[in-house]
């Protein structure tokens, strides 16, 4: 999001206690970001999580990155192969098409 003004409104909406209920100072975040985001808007970013919100700690990826984990990590639900897979990141105004890899490194 280009206007931290905008975004703090936003979060401060969705940890209220009309609709999460989040206490910031008692929980770690995850966001998902854009491809190729520029390292100014994660600074913003990070500055909100940490300074403005006080969140425990941060882990800051991009959705197929967390798509990709999620598979690897439960393996017995897993669509994807052990080995790698492709992960498409469908939205309103352009889509993402990522390739990743989770083989072991060759001997």
């Amino acid at each position: 999001m280009l206007n931290t003004d905008v975004m703090q409104e936003l979060w401060d909406r969705a940890f209220s206690s009309h609709i999460l209920s989040v206490i910031p100072k008692e929980c770690s975040l995850c966001v998902t970001e854009p491809l190729m985001n520029p390292s100014k808007l994660q600074k913003n970013l990070v500055q909100l999580a940490f300074e403005y919100y006080g969140f425990q700690s941060l882990y800051i990826g991009t959705a197929p990155q967390l798509a990709h984990y999620d598979q690897v990590c439960a393996p017995n639900t897993s669509l994807f192969s052990p080995c790698g897979s492709v992960v498409v990141d469908a939205g309103a105004v352009n889509s993402l098409f990522c390739w990743l890899f989770s083989c072991p490194s060759p001997p």
